[in-house]
C-alpha cells in the first residue's frame, strides 16, 4: 500500500488559495476564449509577444497581461523568455478539446451565476440559484426560452453526455423484445427516435 505523503503547511495553504481563487481563474480562461487569445497564442508555437498578442486581439496590453498572468499561474500558459507565451498542455487541452469546451461553457452560461445560490438551494431542497435563468420549478420548463446562448450550452452539454448512451441503453430496452415503450420524454425527442431507428418494428 502506498503511503500518501503529508502536504506541508505552506502546501496546504498554497493549495487553498488555489481554491479560493478558483471562479476568479476560471473567468480568466473564460476570457482568454472569447476574445480569441487563447487561439491566437495556439496558433504560435514558438511563442508570440504579448504585444502582438495585444495587437491582433485588441485588447490593451495591460488586459493581455493580467489574464496571461492569471493564466501562467495555473499552467495554462508558460512564459518562455520576457513577454513571450506558448500554451502548456493544459493551455492545448483548453484550446482545442471538445468536451472541454463543452464543459466550460455549460459551467459558465448555465451553472456559474446560479452557483452563488448553493447554499441556499441545499438548505432549502431546491434549485435556488435556478432564478439567474428564469422563473421556473425546473430548468426543463423553461428550455424552450432560454437565450440562444445558454440554450445551446445545455444542449450542447446534455446531447455530448446522452447520446453516447444511446447504443448501450438501446441493447438493453430490447433485449426482451417489447411490444411498447413509455417514453416520459428527455428534452429534445432524440431518444424517441433512437428507439424508432433500432426497431422499426
Amino acid at each position: 500500500m502506498e503511503v500518501k505523503k503529508e502536504l506541508t503547511s505552506l502546501d496546504a495553504k498554497n493549495k487553498a488559495q488555489k481554491i479560493v481563487f478558483a471562479p476568479l481563474f476560471f473567468q480568466a480562461i473564460v476570457t482568454l476564449r472569447q476574445t480569441g487569445i487563447l487561439e491566437l497564442i495556439g496558433k504560435n508555437k514558438k511563442g508570440i509577444h504579448l504585444s502582438d498578442i495585444a495587437a491582433k486581439s485588441g485588447i490593451s496590453d495591460y488586459g493581455v497581461k493580467v489574464l496571461l498572468e492569471a493564466a501562467s499561474s495555473i499552467n495554462v500558459v508558460e512564459f518562455i523568455a520576457d513577454d513571450t507565451v506558448v500554451l502548456t498542455k493544459i493551455g492545448y487541452i483548453l484550446n482545442t478539446d471538445l468536451m472541454t469546451e463543452i464543459n466550460l461553457n455549460f459551467v459558465n452560461d448555465v451553472c456559474y451565476s446560479g452557483a452563488k445560490y448553493l447554499t441556499e438551494s441545499i438548505k432549502n431542497g431546491k434549485p435556488e440559484g435556478l432564478k439567474t435563468l428564469g422563473n421556473w420549478n425546473t430548468l426543463y420548463e423553461g428550455l424552450s426560452i432560454l437565450p440562444e446562448k445558454e440554450r445551446k450550452s445545455w444542449f450542447d452539454f446534455d446531447h455530448y453526455y446522452s447520446d453516447d448512451a444511446f447504443p448501450a441503453a438501446l441493447k438493453i430496452v430490447f433485449k426482451e423484445n417489447p411490444n411498447y415503450i413509455f417514453d416520459i420524454g428527455g428534452n429534445t425527442g432524440k431518444w424517441a427516435i433512437a428507439c424508432c431507428t433500432h426497431d422499426k418494428m
